[in-house]
């Protein structure tokens, strides 16, 4: 970091820490009964109904309650994103938004950025949901807000809290099924006096399928995910809590076929077998894989609650141990530490028509460490590549007694090895006493180039490029959101448009290396998104989605489609839930449908080829013996559909799981959620 950037860090931090001394003891005092809170639109927790961003809040409560068990099975059914696994379930699982890349999307654990550090994306196989209170899916660039890769949106996952708890609250479950699958978790939070804490641990494996389309041998896998958060509230004014999320993960797995009998003079690979070159066969390989993300954060609230200061520490941590007995073995390691502070001031303006208003101001300093081995590596990656950057950034909303909420942010990141980036957002939402609401958000975004494309080394094969700039985008979005029938009926439909510049892509170098580039083309996307919930009768709800994705681009050099990798686009889902037996038992049936979209086969030439669409249908029946005691029968993919995310894997057919929940304790003080803030 240079020293000028660490002096104007320091200072920073120095005026955001005195503000609460200078500010004017006449503000007014801010309304501690808030309704339900959106953690992650703004720098401060924010009422949905002044959200302007297009956001999607999922609770676990109602995950679990429907038989979805991991984070991508409960991110299939929102608007706007797209999964992708490898095959099995602990195959590399990735996440698109709005027909952007993965590396485009910030994914956060309580609070912690869990992105890769070697690549910019999260691998959200095995992420299992027993430790999750809600996850909130924020659309469209949010950069202004949360930095260098929140350009297509952010996933924040929070955790469990004891905080708020009247009695402790115990829960467990245990489960099994078919293809030697299984699963089992148990969770306990609560608090005594100013002390509280949760803490889970849960797990599952499967003998798993053959993701190849040859052989017959099956790629399993197993997860453990542990999670605990603790704090205290030293006074009225102090609080202090940690929190830390631990996922392991071993998977079988296949891998493509390269297999060769020779070459031809201009180098070209003759195959060993030409049906299967290319594609995945069957393979001893297997890959372990760990992540550790951890918080530490100080929350300092004065005069009434109407100035909040925190200061953090956070850290995250993964390993990759990729073992074939073709290619060798690998071992990948990256860290992260970030340390932030944030001031926040609300007060009123009488003189605007009794406007309240919100001003946040803060900074973070970000530290990347990344490492490699194996076979064929730079000693460059063996000894471990370093790089740093120093965010600050402002946020002002506004909230009209008329039912306008504005939100204006502006951010500045200035990174040690690339170009400096400015990002900016502005949102607005406008709510009628019809029950109508008008969202709308603008924004910008940005996202680093990769340790690999930077600095990245295979002899006779790739080489980084120092001279990358970050890949920028400009994104808006608009929607209107109805409630009718005394809230029974719900839906939303939403319109984006974005774009991206300064996209990096690998080429073929005049000397047959490959290196990143930037490219010079302006690439678009536009869409819509529908959500939609209803309860015509009591014992009956009813919710859905449907995005309609055009990420498609011509490239005039190479006068071809550039159609989006992997992202269809026609996707929908619908669930149906019965309640009967005086609500005792519940029925549930999920369908996921995703279109036919592009993929890209490397073989002996590199194509594009077509995945084609696919439906899959789950359900759930489930059964209250006890207030206190559930069993419950639940089906995935019950038609056994056959489809591939990615080409060539594969993925999970029909299994049916048999299982027994039981929640003692844990009645909750209504304001738990806001407590925090």
């Amino acid at each position: 970091m240079a020293a000028s950037a660490r002096s104007a860090l320091h200072s920073f931090l120095l005026t955001t820490s005195l503000i609460p001394l200078v500010a004017l003891p006449a503000l007014a005092q801010s309304d501690n009964d808030l309704p339900e809170l959106v953690v992650t639109a703004s720098q401060v927790p924010v009422e949905a109904s002044k959200v302007g961003s297009a956001v999607t809040v999922i609770r676990g409560d109602e995950l679990r309650a429907n038989g979805i068990t991991t984070v991508p099975d409960a991110l299939r059914q929102v608007a706007g994103v797209a999964v992708g696994t490898t095959g099995p379930r602990g195959g590399l699982t990735e996440v698109r938004m709005r027909g952007m890349k993965p590396t485009h999307l910030m994914v956060m654990i309580d609070g912690v950025k869990v992105n890769g550090v070697d690549n910019n994306s999260f691998d959200f196989a095995g992420f299992l949901v027993d430790d999750i209170e809600r996850i909130e899916v924020l659309r469209g660039p949010q950069s202004g807000v949360w930095g260098a890769d929140a350009q297509a949106g952010v996933i924040s996952v929070i955790t469990k809290s004891g905080r708020g708890l009247a009695k402790p609250e115990l829960t467990t479950r245990a489960e099994i099924g078919t293809r030697n699958s299984g699963g089992a978790a148990a969770s306990a939070r609560g608090a005594v006096g100013p002390v509280y804490g949760a803490l889970t641990v849960s797990n599952e494996s499967t003998r798993g399928f053959n993701v190849s389309r040859w052989g017959s041998e099956t790629d399993g896998s197993h997860a453990t995910v542990v999670s605990g958060k603790a704090g205290v509230d030293f006074n009225e004014y102090f609080n202090l809590e940690g929190s830390v999320h631990w996922m392991d993960r071993a998977t079988k797995t296949d891998n493509s076929d390269y297999a060769t009998i020779g070459y031809l003079p201009d180098w070209t690979p003759i195959p060993a077998n030409p049906a299967t070159y290319g594609r995945v066969v069957d393979k001893a390989d297997t890959s372990a894989y760990d992540n550790l993300s951890a918080s530490a954060v100080g929350t300092l609230k004065l005069w009434d609650g109407r100035w909040t200061q925190t200061f953090g520490i956070k850290s995250f941590e993964h390993n990759l141990d990729s073992r074939s007995p073709e290619w060798g073995n690998y071992f990948y390691n990256g860290q992260r530490t970030t340390l932030d502070t944030k001031g926040a001031l609300k007060f009123e303006t009488p003189w605007l028509a009794g406007a309240q208003n919100t001003l946040a101001i803060g900074a973070d300093y970000q530290d990347e460490d990344y490492r490699q081995s194996g076979p064929y590596v730079d000693p460059t990656w063996t000894a471990g590549l370093s790089r740093s950057q120093t965010g600050l950034f402002a946020e002002y909303l506004l909230d009209l007694p008329t039912g306008l909420a504005l939100s204006t942010a502006v951010r500045h990141d200035d990174f040690e090895v690339f170009e400096d980036a400015d990002t900016w957002r502005v949102t607005a939402s406008q709510t009628f006493s019809t029950g109508t609401r008008l969202h709308s958000s603008v924004g910008t975004g940005v996202t680093k180039p990769t340790f690999l494309q930077q600095f990245g080394s295979i002899p006779g094969t790739f080489v980084g490029n120092p001279d990358l700039k970050p890949e920028q985008s400009t994104g808006w979005d608009t929607g209107v959101e109805q409630t009718l029938i005394d809230g029974k009926l719900f839906f939303d439909v939403t319109y984006f448009w974005m774009d991206l510049t300064d996209e990096i892509r690998t080429v073929t170098l005049g000397s047959g290396l490959k290196s990143a580039v930037n490219s010079p083309m302006r690439t678009e996307r536009q869409g819509v998104e529908v959500a939609l919930k209803a309860e015509p009768l009591p014992w009956l709800s009813l919710e859905g989605t449907y995005t309609y994705t055009d990420a498609d681009a011509y490239d005039t050099a190479q006068q071809t489609v550039l159609g989006a990798t992997r992202i269809p686009m026609h996707a929908a889902s619908g669930r149906a839930t019965v309640k009967f037996a005086d609500g005792r038992g519940r029925a549930t049936v999920a369908v996921v449908f995703n279109g036919s979209m592009m993929d890209t086969y490397y073989g002996l030439n590199t194509e594009r080829v077509e995945l084609g669409s696919y439906t899959l249908v789950n359900a759930l029946i489930s059964y209250d013996l006890t207030p206190q005691t559930t069993i419950y029968l639940r089906a995935d993919n019950m038609f056994d559909e056959t489809y591939e995310e990615v080409y060539s894997y594969l993925s999970p057919g029909a299994v049916v799981y048999a299982g027994l929940k039981v929640k003692l304790g844990g009645e909750a003080e209504p304001k738990a959620i806001a407590a925090r803030y």
